[in-house]
């Protein structure tokens, strides 16, 4: 189970303490132990709490009794845990007086989408490009060429509702 549970995390492992075990008043062969989990997941920490719950079978020996949530706390049975990188939203910059001088807008990517143009267009639809942009038409050529066949090769970004204008590489719309 617990390698089931933390396999989606490696090669992270948690360090784990375990707390003083505390007897239950009401019954002296159930108790419960606190585990201290910590997490060096590379950009931070990662730790919580959890708590194992004891009993004393009739060989005057303490067992877990096993749950799920002894590995992570609310974690039922069938889930595992598992590791995604969230971007974050850019935030505004403000200047003086608190008024915003870079503030996240809707952008168009302009480039060559090597999955739409054949491989022997590549070139000169690069060259087209950066000649409508006003770019170094063999740098951006060469860019194209040494991205992966399914690359989509960034020229420019643009603000939405910038003026558009028909690029001469494809007869298509551009921003």
């Amino acid at each position: 189970m617990r390698t089931d549970t933390f396999a989606p995390l490696a090669p992270w492992t948690p360090t784990v303490e375990a707390g003083t075990p505390v007897v239950d008043p009401q019954d002296e062969d159930v108790a419960s132990v606190p585990l201290d989990y910590s997490w060096d997941v590379g950009s931070g920490t990662w730790t919580y709490a959890t708590k194992a719950q004891l009993t004393r079978d009739e060989e005057d020996v303490w067992r877990v009794t096993w749950r799920r949530s002894l590995l992570v706390p609310d974690l039922m049975d069938g889930e595992t845990l598992s590791v995604e990188r969230v971007q974050a939203e850019r935030a505004t910059v403000l200047g003086a007086g608190g008024a915003a001088i870079v503030e996240p807008r809707p952008v168009v990517r302009v480039g060559v989408d090597k999955t739409r143009v054949d491989a022997a267009g590549q070139d000169a639809a690069a060259r087209a490009l950066a000649a409508a942009l006003d770019m170094d038409g063999d740098e951006y050529a060469a860019r194209v060429a040494a991205a992966g066949a399914k690359a989509f090769v960034e020229a420019i970004v643009v603000r939405e509702g910038i003026r558009r204008t028909t690029c001469p590489c494809s007869g298509r719309s551009t921003a």
